[in-house]
């Protein structure tokens, strides 16, 4: 310990080591999200700042550092550099305004700020920031492992705050408080744990608006689902590699096979030779499904909690025959509802081996007649699109109806033939070679140049295909598989497992479900998607078994994280306006509204206030003798108004003010001064009851 220096610039020096660490850990709850430069700068900058704080402490410091503490001009290095940074950021980002320049720059001042830190104002200002830079944290991610680092990063901070306001924000005669250095975190952790039970219970009762629990604005309106109600050249292919989360869900009873995972999202069957829209007038419809279906069949129920997006459309397990959440089922057997801002829980019912069709009118030739004319625009395909594409249909029809054993109606030949097209000659890759030619004919290009693709090419090429031979189809979106947890019993589909698949119209038996890709990739559906494979690019074989015995040695590890981590998935990130609804109503309102919020709110407050009255009462009686004996002067001394200053001795106290008290005052004070002399140096220590 460097004895050189007082104590006061010692105490602000270990301050500073303090501050430091704070800082450093808030930059690193922001690293786990994700590294950039700003964040390496800034803990540069907070190790350099932390070693020059630490070579004030040595014994025996260096030269140069004593010539450096002197030297004037340094004073404005952090706020020039600080400048600079912000300057390299607006021309980064071409913007000084929005959510990724705005959190980086207040990673690089908050950590630049830290040079300049030696008053009570600059650790107000510095703690202020950090908490709002581990606010931003949310902004990005909202995992348990984010929540437990801001946690963390949150009470160091607050710690920090506290030991330079005891040690060197304010100075008392002759020099600065000196505590242990656990006594500040001690006294953050207690308050925390104080103020507990009022966080809980302001998050719980605070109003929810429509939207994530942490973001912008314009975060609410923004969609964090894969899907969407068009299909492009190339969606699927990003969503492959992606491992967010799209839904989650918990079977009642039995839970279906891989192969019978289909989830059941937008069906597209406008084509425009570009890209795949939903039919507007068929969303409009709305079905029911036979109540019969749901006694006599063997449906599956289950329970899912979906991701928010700026979308109408739901995601189900096909075929969906009934759902809660004011969810209803398009003309196509599509789950639609409201727009979804938030996470929102679901109770459903399906049955994974019905044809949807069977939920319509009776299925017969006359039924299927009316049927076809009404559904026009599932047959129609743009002039002048494809032409190669189209010729092949035809004379596969053609051919095809030489047999005079086929009917000419029955899809299912002409299904089957193209589907042995694309297990003989096509290639499943999630990186396709480009077609060329022109965009228009990019179906042209799949089935006749590149021969290589995935689900989208082939449900793609599939309805060209059947709809070129008069055959009504379509594209059906969705996710196909799901990852089980047996330690909880929830499957999570993540993004990775989008998928595209097909119907087609049978006379007799409604819309079939065909899945071309499953013809050539078997091992998708078998697997879930869950493990995308690609032929190119693969590791050694040695490498790929060193990898799956690894992966498959964790798993276990991984299920049980994943099982305790879903606690704050439940009861923090899902809980939105329904949830509270539903919370309200055990309390007996109807609704959330003002009164509701009035009512629980003042119980909530009043039982924490009884909670800390108590708390503050058994500690009162815990306090020695000799405490609460001082606790009571310092009463006496308010009420006469002439209060005790910090770290002045009663004696100090009586010596300064006797001759301004009165002779009644003055007679009961020295009599408290015997009394408490007595009290503290006595060898029989005894109770004694003072101002009785």
């Amino acid at each position: 310990m460097n004895k050189a220096l007082s104590t006061a610039t010692l105490s602000l020096l270990k301050a500073r080591l303090w501050m430091s660490a704070a800082v450093v850990s808030a930059l690193l709850s922001h690293a786990l999200q994700g590294w950039n430069w700003a964040i390496l700068a800034g803990l540069l900058s907070c190790c350099v700042c932390a070693a020059v704080q630490w070579l004030g402490l040595r014994a025996q410091p260096p030269r140069w550092y004593q010539t450096l503490r002197h030297t004037t001009w340094l004073r404005w290095l952090a706020p020039l550099l600080a400048a600079a940074a912000v300057g390299v950021l607006a021309w980064q980002f071409r913007t000084v305004f929005g959510r990724e320049v705005g959190v980086t720059s207040l990673t690089v001042l908050t950590a630049f700020k830290l040079w300049e830190y030696n008053k009570a104002r600059d650790a107000q200002i510095l703690a202020g920031l950090l908490f709002f830079l581990l606010l931003s944290v949310f902004l990005r991610q909202e995992s348990a492992l984010a929540l437990a680092t801001v946690i963390f990063s949150a009470v160091l901070t607050l710690s920090a705050w506290v030991y330079f306001n005891t040690h060197a924000g304010h100075p008392i005669e002759p020099e600065p408080l000196e505590l242990p250095w656990h006594a500040p975190l001690r006294e953050t952790l207690r308050l925390a744990l104080y103020g507990l039970p009022l966080a809980v219970l302001l998050f719980f009762v605070f109003p929810r608006i429509a939207g994530p629990l942490w973001g912008l604005p314009q975060d609410a309106n923004s969609s964090k689902i894969g899907l969407s109600n068009t299909l492009e050249s190339g969606r699927f292919a990003k969503l492959a590699g992606s491992d967010e989360l799209a839904f989650r869900v918990k079977f009642k009873d039995t839970v279906p096979t891989s192969a019978q995972l289909y989830w059941r999202g937008p069906v597209l069957s406008d084509f425009d030779g570009l890209v795949w829209k939903i039919n507007a007038s068929a969303e409009a419809k709305r079905i029911q499904a036979d109540k019969n279906l749901l006694t006599n069949l063997q449906t599956v129920a289950y329970t899912m909690v979906a991701e928010p997006h700026k979308q109408t459309f739901r995601v189900l397990l096909d075929t969906p025959l009934q759902a809660d959440a004011g969810i209803a089922l398009s003309s196509q057997a599509s789950p639609v509802g409201e727009i979804m801002l938030e996470r929102e829980t679901i109770q459903a019912i399906s049955h994974p081996n019905l044809r949807w069709g069977e939920l319509r009118e009776p299925n017969t030739p006359r039924a299927a007649t009316a049927q076809r004319l009404a559904l026009q625009n599932e047959i129609d395909l743009p002039a002048g699109f494809n032409p190669r594409s189209l010729a092949y249909a035809m004379q596969l029809r053609n051919t095809l109806s030489q047999n005079s054993s086929l009917d000419g109606n029955d899809p299912t030949p002409y299904i089957a033939a193209i589907l042995a097209l694309y297990r003989d000659n096509f290639t499943y890759s999630l990186e396709p070679p480009t077609p060329k030619g022109r965009p228009q004919d990019a179906i042209d290009g799949f089935l006749f140049d590149t021969k290589t693709g995935y689900c989208e090419h082939f449900a793609a090429s599939f309805v060209v295909l059947m709809r070129a031979m008069d055959f009504p189809a379509r594209i059906v979106t969705g996710y196909q598989g799901g990852d089980l947890n047996p330690q909880d019993g929830w499957m999570t589909v993540p993004q990775n497992t989008a998928h595209a698949w097909a119907e087609v119209l049978h006379p007799t038996q409604g819309w079939l479900r065909i899945d071309p890709t499953a013809a050539v990739a078997p091992w998708r559906v078998e697997q879930g998607g869950s493990q995308l494979q690609n032929t190119s690019g693969k590791a050694p074989e040695g490498v790929q078994s060193l990898l799956k015995n690894t992966r498959e040695a964790l798993l276990p590890l991984q299920q049980w994280s994943a099982a305790t981590l879903r606690v704050w998935q439940d009861y923090g990130l899902n809980y939105g306006k329904n949830n509270q609804k539903n919370l309200f109503k055990t309390f007996g309102f109807d609704d959330v509204n003002t009164t509701a919020v009035a009512s629980v709110l003042g119980g909530g407050l009043g039982a924490w206030t009884l909670l800390m009255l108590f708390l503050h009462r058994n500690r009162a009686a815990k306090r020695s003798a000799h405490a609460q004996s001082l606790a009571k002067f310092d009463a006496l001394c308010r009420t006469m108004k002439l209060p005790r200053q910090v770290g002045q001795t009663p004696n100090a106290w009586f010596n300064e003010n006797q001759f301004a008290l009165k002779a009644e005052e003055k007679a009961l004070v020295e009599q408290w001064l015997k009394d408490y002399e007595r009290l503290q140096y006595a060898k029989a220590r005894k109770q004694h009851v003072l101002f009785a």
